[in-house]
């Protein structure tokens, strides 16, 4: 579940399409590398769903995201390859959008630009449960954090989130911990315990990558001095 911060009127214009002529798709480039293209693609109906999901709590889908790649491999490799980009890019939309994403869907839509309808091949992977904080705000963070545009964010945010990043310094985890603490569902002490938690977090594992002291002073300042 991504919630697509861009407006879709102002698209629409930009593409020389009135207000009134929304197009049903259209493709906002978030990563492109040789291997594969990730675009975002904001539903018609957004606002509706963004609505829904405020009052009742229910994730439902709010956007899609598509990956076009040219890798080899049969149609599960293929899907199960698109799928750990895409998750990397709803880890990565949750500093922004103060909401833990859930991806609902994977299908192949075309092969070799021949839409899947034409010839005889079909995969896709429903997906249930995982996390998803659907009482979070779907609220665009201050520019002190996004300074531009969300695709121009996830571009560049993802260029950075290497395996080293994302895993063995913790950042994927330290991700789900401020979210945590943004919950306004959750009591302060919760909070709290999610926000400290994550300091430690990137504290101790940034000390251990600069063979900085373990210790609360020295780890801590090591953070601070890395993030300013």
């Amino acid at each position: 579940m991504l919630c697509e911060v861009l407006n879709l009127e102002l698209l629409a214009k930009q593409k020389g399409h009135s207000e009134f002529e929304i197009p049903d798709e259209v493709e906002i480039p978030y990563v492109e590398t040789d291997e594969l293209e990730i675009y975002g693609i904001s539903l018609t109906d957004t606002t509706d769903r963004r609505d829904h999901i405020r009052s009742t709590s229910q994730p439902i889908r709010t956007a899609k995201i598509r990956v076009k790649q040219d890798v080899n491999g049969d149609l599960c490799h293929q899907v199960n390859l698109a799928t750990e980009e895409v998750v990397k890019v709803l880890e990565l939309s949750q500093l922004v959008q103060d909401v833990t994403p859930r991806q609902i869907r994977s299908k192949i839509i075309a092969i070799g630009g021949k839409p899947v309808e034409e010839i005889e091949a079909h995969y896709e992977i429903l997906k249930t449960g995982g996390p998803a904080n659907a009482g979070a705000r779907f609220t665009q963070f201050p520019k002190k954090v996004l300074w531009g545009d969300f695709h121009k964010y996830i571009s560049e945010s993802y260029a950075n989130y290497t395996p080293r990043i994302r895993d063995q310094l913790r950042v994927k985890q330290t991700l789900g911990y401020y979210i945590d603490a943004r919950d306004p569902h959750r009591p302060v002490e919760g909070k709290m315990l999610s926000a400290c938690s994550a300091i430690e977090m990137l504290a101790l594992w940034h000390a251990r990558e600069d063979c900085i002291s373990e210790k609360t002073d020295p780890k801590i300042k090591n953070l601070i001095k890395n993030w300013t």
